[in-house]
């Protein structure tokens, strides 16, 4: 492929990752990355056999890498929402467990409880 082919191909599987993660794709994003891995490969190959990009390929590679960040915006917002609701399950199951222990289980059962957590 051409070093333009590579630079086009490579803006469609921007766009595509950006889909899938704005779904919450998540596992089919890896995949994605593969194949962006792939053409890296190809157009450092392309850089090493000619010393450089083409001056046109440089406006292209700047467009590529404001949409590569964007997507890597969304990820960690993503990342901060996961980690959030994490955060508020182990509240939660904090929360019950300090209930049953107090409310519910005899004194037996409670040192069962403590000797588990």
């Amino acid at each position: 492929m051409s070093e333009e082919e590579l630079l086009k191909k490579f803006k469609e599987l921007l766009f595509q990752e950006r889909k899938l993660l704005k779904e919450k794709k998540f596992a089919e994003i890896d995949n994605v990355v593969k194949e962006k891995s792939l053409i890296i490969r190809e157009l450092d190959d392309i850089k090493s056999k000619f010393g450089q990009f083409k001056p046109e390929s440089l406006e292209i590679l700047a467009e590529l890498k404001r949409i590569q960040g964007e997507n890597i915006e969304i990820l960690n917002k993503e990342i901060e929402k996961i980690k959030k609701d994490l955060k508020e399950l182990r509240f939660d199951e904090d929360s019950k467990r300090e209930y049953l222990q107090t409310n519910l289980v005899p004194e037996k059962g409670k040192k069962l409880l403590d000797q588990e957590t």
